[in-house]
């Protein structure tokens, strides 16, 4: 059964979801699609999942994106010396 075809909230773990639900979407950007370092090989398959979430409400869904700095003095502590060893 296709996510839209069934009743919202049935088949969660923890039950159905109240009335103020959000659909906190992490990181969907083309950096992790496209063929960059940053590429995720699974993107392509979830993507249509999330569009389907997205579709249930768009207004529900809080979009957040990764912003990778331009080097690595822009950051401080772990992600400096992240950056430092892997500056692309």
């Amino acid at each position: 059964m296709a996510i839209d075809e069934q009743p919202l909230g049935e088949g969660l773990r923890l039950g159905p979801l109240g009335n103020n639900w959000v659909h906190l979407c992490i990181d969907m950007q083309r950096m992790f699609a496209e063929a960059t370092e940053w590429h995720t090989p699974w993107m392509e398959r979830v993507l249509p999942k999330v569009v389907n979430l997205v579709e249930l409400d768009p207004a529900r869904t809080i979009f957040t994106r990764f912003l990778p700095p331009y080097c690595a003095e822009q950051v401080s502590g772990t992600w400096r010396r992240y950056y430092e060893r892997w500056p692309a």
